[in-house]
């Protein structure tokens, strides 16, 4: 592997061990964050506004108000008293104690004010006592006239009450102008500093969205470009690019991150790959040397001359066998390579959509769902490897739940539109109107139907038509599930080891994306593991082949 080569191989290791999903709640999780907390200063500098606001219409206005109304009241009461110093006459004296009284009302509304605000309104309360001593000498005046005349002294006494009186007012009005302006500079800078936090909240929140797509794209793209590397390498015949990627401590627990765990399990396959390549290769040599040990020793023991021929022809033919094998692991690991490979271009055009389109748009929810879909693919592809090896070993399990196999292959069916438009193929449904309930893992019946229908695509000519029809057995009690091709159909003496894993037929080899050998096996062994069978029928050559599927209804 060369120098270049070495750290785009281990690029996944360097990764930070979290799946797409955590990415992106983390990213998500401190837009949150930001947003709250700019949430949190919005309400308080409303809280700063609304206070403002209420202090200049509860206590500035109308004490202002009052104030002026006092000031009124003050004015109507010494002219009303003047007249009646000039002319007295009952109706005049009647107005004075009329805006008198008015007058004491309005003190009487002005104190209470005062006492019920937060500093006790002194100036208020001063301004109150001014004007009562001006109302008091009014009625002293009045009362005065009624019995003789007011003197010089006593007018002039009440000119310095109401001199005093005023200017407390104006005091008093000056002082509450200014409590307004303040108030009202309140209410402008609270409503300033929303408008900047909520500019300043969009700004960073488009930043961290910006952010959150191009470090999502960037932990996905590095991967890849890695994985399709080590694939270029594998196809070149250089196992030490995936051979970096096997996991050192086959024990040790699985990745999180969807990328890691896939080049753990490349890698993985890779090692098995090479360790069986070896074993061959050391059994091809010792064959190779008893063959040679057998020959001198025939020159020596002519007695012997027809047992060691016979015995030399046995190990020919296990060295044809096994070259045979050899040939077919090669071919093997040439597919697996172009399996593994294909999906990664989907994959490497979403992440260019997802790096030119707004976060959250419906293009880069389809490039994300491209991004999951195939990734799913692949690792489906390595677990059909281990699959195959559970199942031999009977390590597999599933989980029994009522699942509707209707929504299965509605979902099996959708993945595929992309594959059955591409090849120009036509698909003819056969489903009920009502659900059809069996007992089994989803994920495995998902498994199976995809097989089944992946398999009708591959080896349909373009043009064609696949039939997939679902209908239940009540004589048997069984869900029947049936994919029907008319593509290059079976030869017959190939159906009873067509459910072999690695099995293909001759002219399965030549057809582009073929796989490797192990869907129908999968197929026959979860069929068998939910209770239910797999068959196969054809015709013959080019009569279209016939996959049925049996499962207990639940």
């Amino acid at each position: 592997m060369s120098a270049v080569e070495a750290p785009e191989a281990a690029a996944v290791h360097r990764e930070l061990d979290l799946t797409l999903g955590q990415r992106l709640a983390i990213g998500f999780g401190a837009l949150l964050l930001v947003a709250a907390a700019f949430s949190v200063a919005v309400f308080v500098w409303h809280s700063q506004s609304v206070s403002a606001q209420r202090d200049f219409t509860e206590r500035v206005m109308p004490l202002t108000q009052q104030t002026q109304a006092l000031d009124r009241a003050l004015l109507y009461a010494a002219v009303a008293m003047r007249n009646y110093t000039l002319q007295p006459e009952p109706q005049r004296l009647a107005n004075y104690r009329s805006y008198a009284q008015q007058t004491r009302r309005t003190m009487a509304q002005l104190s209470a004010t005062a006492r019920s605000s937060e500093d006790g309104g002194t100036d208020v309360l001063e301004t109150v006592e001014a004007a009562r001593a001006f109302v008091d000498q009014l009625d002293a005046l009045v009362d005065q006239r009624l019995t003789g005349t007011v003197s010089e002294e006593e007018e002039a006494a009440l000119v310095a009450l109401r001199e005093k009186s005023s200017m407390s007012i104006y005091r008093l009005v000056d002082a509450q102008d200014a409590r307004a302006a303040e108030a009202l500079d309140r209410m402008s800078g609270a409503r300033d500093k929303m408008g900047r936090g909520l500019l300043l909240l969009a700004g960073i929140g488009a930043v961290l969205c910006i952010g959150i797509a191009w470090f999502t794209a960037q932990s996905i793209r590095r991967p890849t470009r890695a994985l399709v590397r080590t694939a270029a390498a594998l196809e070149r015949g250089d196992w030490q690019p995936a051979l970096h990627l096997a996991p050192e401590n086959p024990t040790s627990p699985p990745p999180r991150s969807e990328m890691r765990l896939l080049s753990r399990a490349f890698g993985a396959a890779a090692a098995a790959l090479e360790q069986r390549e070896r074993d061959l290769r050391a059994k091809n040599l010792q064959i190779q040397s008893q063959n040679e040990e057998l020959q001198a020793q025939s020159e020596k023991l002519a007695s012997q001359n027809e047992a060691l021929v016979q015995q030399g022809n046995e190990l020919r033919a296990q060295t044809d066998a096994l070259a045979e094998a050899n040939e077919r692991k090669n071919h093997f690991l040439g597919v697996l390579a172009h399996e593994l490979r294909n999906p990664l271009a989907p994959i490497s055009n979403s992440i260019n959509i997802l790096k030119r389109v707004p976060p959250g748009t419906e293009h880069a929810q389809r490039a994300q769902a491209v991004i999951e879909r195939q990734t799913r693919h692949m690792i489906r592809l390595i677990d059909d490897l281990l699959d195959v090896t559970r199942i031999s070993q009977g390590k597999i399990r599933v989980q029994s739940e009522p699942v509707d196999l209707l929504e299965a292959v509605r979902n099996c069916i959708e993945d595929q539109t992309s594959t059955l438009e591409q090849g120009s193929l036509q698909l003819a449904l056969d489903l009920p109107a009502s659900p059809v309930r069996v007992r089994g893992d989803y994920t495995r019946l998902c498994q199976v139907f995809g097989n089944l229908l992946s398999n009708a695509v591959k080896f349909t000519n373009a043009g064609g038509t696949i039939r997939v029809s679902v209908r239940t057995d009540a004589q048997t009690n069984e869900a029947v599930l049936d994919v029907q091709d008319d593509g290059i159909g079976l030869d017959p003496a190939l159906i009873p080891q067509l459910f072999q894993p690695f099995s293909q037929g001759a002219d399965a080899y030549a057809r582009p994306n073929s796989g490797l050998g192990l869907g129908l096996a999968l197929v026959k062994a979860l069929a068998e593991l939910h209770g239910g069978s797999a068959t196969a029928h054809s015709a013959g050559p080019n009569q279209g082949a016939q996959f049925t599927v049996r499962l207990p209804l639940a």
